[in-house]
């Protein structure tokens, strides 16, 4: 049963894609007895504006990549506009991208407790940590932990929104590399319950 009262949740999508979207109704589907809104994604078309409209500033080219450095500085205005969501509702969301599928069993009443900034229910997509554990890990900023490795799935509270909106006075970098223990305290909920769906990757790989 994956009914917690009250609790919040938006599924990232791209309008102009018939496939993001499919896939958007499809996680939000699995999680339908939470109030799941879908929510409307930056995509490439007008990226640029949207980016020179923030009067923000890229901090490391290196991280981006190249082919794709528009999509991904999409993705990362779409993961920012729910954060800003996050600060304006003032109470914990569930954000989750277009092509988060679930894998194991989630116990609510641990997030419903949760007061930390930020807890990762995503199964990370790259990286070569090996995640043991069972229950809530909280990250070790000095070890190889520092990112999100993958931003499909994450509980946000107010405390790390406000944070992550703070932190871009920095510069931006992809979402997941942005996400960060150098802005705020990430947690991990062990074994990872949501992962991203192998068949295609996120907001800017879609086809």
């Amino acid at each position: 049963n994956y009914k917690r009262n009250n609790m919040k949740g938006f599924v990232i999508y791209v309008n102009t894609s018939s496939k993001s979207k499919e896939s958007a109704k499809h996680t939000q589907s699995i999680f339908n007895d939470i109030d799941i809104s879908l929510f409307r994604g930056v995509d490439t078309t007008n990226v640029w504006q949207t980016f020179s409209d923030s009067d923000l500033n890229i901090l490391d080219i290196k991280h981006f990549n190249g082919g794709k450095i528009d999509a991904e500085i999409a993705t990362f205005f779409s993961h920012y506009n729910i954060w800003l969501r996050c600060i304006e509702l003032n109470q914990s969301i569930l954000v989750l991208e277009h092509d988060a599928i679930i894998i194991g069993e989630i116990d609510f009443s641990i997030l419903n407790k949760f007061e930390g900034d930020l807890l990762n229910l995503g199964e990370p997509n790259w990286g070569n940590k090996t995640w043991e554990g069972v229950g809530l890990h909280k990250r070790n900023s000095e070890s190889n932990e520092d990112w999100l490795f993958g931003a499909h799935a994450y509980l946000l509270n107010p405390s790390g929104a406000t944070k992550l909106v703070e932190g871009t006075k920095k510069g931006i970098l992809p979402a997941d590399i942005y996400i960060r223990q150098e802005l705020i305290d990430i947690y991990d909920y062990l074994p990872h319950p949501i992962k991203q769906n192998g068949d295609f990757s996120l907001i800017q790989r879609w086809i």
